[in-house]
């Protein structure tokens, strides 16, 4: 880069410069030395060709306008690249994977920084630490939790809680944060004193010449399948996590804006045979929250994490579950909807939903209808976000009835579900709970008398994949939330007496942690969530003897389901059995889904092979 500015640049710094820039641009090449023999080389594009054009032509006009006054000298120009070095070095979390790339995203951020502070150096300073944040919560990511950020990941923060967000923020994570901040404001304020008084036009030359220099070396010094974005940086990152997070908000609002704007349903709309009104039968749906089913004693798990239920004799326990997706807001949709296939994925084989909600036919039905769950109100004071995803589903599957905003300990939640049953025992209701039960950070069960030690809630949040004392404390917590969830279910139904009640539960989706594999996250699983562990939830019904006594149509289909228990079954089933056993009409009803039926067909899609 021959220039100066109005005095010769030393001679040292353009050498420095010279042999930096062929050692950054050279690397690649070397290291891919291989590569450009093989069928992955073929049919080269020349992609960037008028890219490199255009900035080209804007060095030659400013260079025959103003010569060597049109660029930075050679030493700032050291400056700005030895910053963009360490910056890169530091926050390009991508980058670690792919070092040959360094040198291009050297050039390419040293001239964003020289463009952007030409244009206004108080953008400059607003911005550019934008972009470095967006590039620090993916290191961060990348680091502390071994997950890379995607719109599943975001997802999922939408509808996290302070609980769980102050479980992961952890002091060295805080710390780290801290100090990765100071670094970033450090970084902006060398690069305004660095460039103080230089002129706009001296500016954008250097930063056209380096991203001239990036992008001709990115096109042509990599073979075209081993490029990468972080050569890009800080555009690409700040870019991907803007669209990340704009999709997962756009996928969010699709889902809630296809079943708010379905009808409510009347009376004229279904009609029910077993009941006439005022029988005072409870329906439960338990919908439980990060529970995969083999680690459940009563799935063959080689803890007893289930002794309750592994002594009920009125259990009907499906053999297999698939869980739909392993976000609790897609799971949710197939769980109280007549959706089938997987509504995650627009582009796939799918049935929409047709009605608001299984809460909606039962309501028409006569049925009251409440809802119990711990982030149950928008205005909790747990709640990370103004209105998540989570809790527009929760208020949508309440209308019409109560929203029970639940305490934390999931043993006081029972209490107020038997005094809600016991208010009016002649009325007929419909109840949904959804607690946290496994969720992270797997904190939900009595840390006074755990029954597997040592154990701690912490343990998910420092790596457990590179640390085996932390997967020991995590895998243990994460077993107690299970044995506590079995001690809850035990509560609720023994507490409910004579009354006739069917008590149905069934998890969101599964949760990793160690299994399959290894794995710690449900972070980018949406590609193989359904070959994994993960997916597979358990199903369980209990009925009481006054319920199945109460009409000859309960009992024949309690006893179609024992039969078929060992029957793949999956969360789309839920909808229709339930619609099925309360010999509910309507047209979204399909027996082929009905679990308490012998037209019922098992689930064909696509699951994890079943264990040796």
């Amino acid at each position: 880069m021959n220039c100066d500015n109005g005095n010769s640049s030393p001679k040292k710094y353009r050498i420095i410069l010279l042999l930096a820039s062929a050692a950054l641009l050279v690397w690649p090449v070397v290291a891919s030395f291989p590569v450009w023999f093989t069928d992955q080389a073929k049919g080269y594009k020349v992609e960037s060709a008028l890219i490199c054009a255009a900035l080209a032509a804007g060095c030659i006009l400013l260079y025959k306008r103003r010569g060597a006054e049109a660029f930075l000298s050679a030493k700032l120009v050291c400056g700005i690249g030895l910053v963009a070095l360490v910056a890169n070095v530091l926050l390009n979390a991508e980058l670690w994977d792919y070092l040959p790339q360094l040198g291009h995203a050297v050039f390419f951020a040293a001239g964003v920084a020289c463009i952007a502070l030409a244009v206004s150096r108080w953008l400059f300073g607003v911005l550019f630490p934008l972009c470095c944040i967006c590039s620090l919560i993916d290191a961060v990511s990348r680091v502390v939790y071994g997950i890379v950020l995607d719109h599943d990941i975001v997802m999922q923060v939408f509808g996290a809680n302070k609980a769980e967000v102050q479980n992961y923020l952890t002091p060295e994570v805080a710390g780290l944060l801290v100090l990765a901040l100071l670094f970033i404001a450090g970084v902006v304020w060398l690069l305004l004193r660095m460039t103080r008084g230089e002129s706009r036009l001296r500016l954008v030359g250097s930063g056209l010449l380096l991203l001239l220099v990036a992008t001709a070396a990115r096109q042509y010094t990599i073979p075209p399948d081993y490029k990468r974005n972080c050569s890009e940086w800080p555009l690409s990152l700040t870019r991907r996590t803007i669209k990340t997070i704009v999709k997962a908000d756009g996928e969010n609002r699709r889902l809630l804006r296809t079943l708010g704007t379905l009808p409510s349903l009347t009376a004229q709309d279904v009609s029910i045979s077993t009941l006439k009104g005022g029988e005072g039968v409870l329906c439960i749906l338990h919908i439980g929250e990060s529970v995969r089913a083999d680690h459940l004693g009563i799935y063959g798990y080689h803890r007893d994490t289930t002794p309750w239920l592994k002594s009920c004799d009125r259990l009907v326990r499906f053999d297999r579950c698939i869980s739909s997706a392993p976000l609790t807001v897609y799971a949710f949709v197939s769980i109280m909807t007549d959706a089938c296939g997987n509504v995650m994925d627009r582009d796939s084989a799918q049935t929409p939903p047709t009605v608001r909600s299984i809460v909606d036919v039962f309501r028409a039905c006569g049925f009251k209808n409440a809802t119990f769950s711990p982030l149950g109100r928008a205005d909790s004071q747990r709640d990370l976000f103004v209105q998540s995803p989570y809790h527009s589903l929760l208020e949508l599957f309440s209308e019409g009835g109560e929203m029970v905003t639940c305490p934390l300990d999931l043993m006081e939640q029972v209490g107020q579900v038997h005094g809600l049953a016991a208010r009016e025992p002649s009325e007929n209701r419909f109840i949904l709970i959804n607690n946290e039960g496994s969720h992270a950070p797997f904190g939900k069960y009595n840390q006074q008398n755990p029954p597997f030690t040592p154990a701690s809630p912490k343990g998910r949040a420092n790596r457990p994949a590179t640390r085996p004392d932390m997967a020991e404390l995590a895998q243990n917590a994460y077993d107690n939330t299970i044995c506590y969830t079995d001690e809850y279910i035990r509560r609720l139904v023994e507490g409910l007496g004579n009354r006739p009640f069917i008590y149905i539960y069934v998890s969101d989706h599964g949760e990793y942690v160690g299994d399959d594999g290894g794995r710690w996250e449900r972070g980018q699983v949406k590609e193989d969530y359904h070959r994994t562990g993960g997916c597979l939830v358990p199903l369980l019904v209990i009925a009481s003897p006054e319920f199945e006594a109460l009409h000859p149509h309960f009992r024949e289909a309690m006893e179609n389901m024992r039969a078929n228990h060992a029957v793949t079954a999956s969360q789309d089933h839920v909808y229709h059995t339930l619609l099925g056993l309360f010999g509910i009409s309507h047209k979204s009803y399909d027996p082929a889904y009905d679990l308490g039926s012998k037209q019922v067909r098992p689930y064909s899609g696509e699951q994890p092979e079943p264990a040796e």
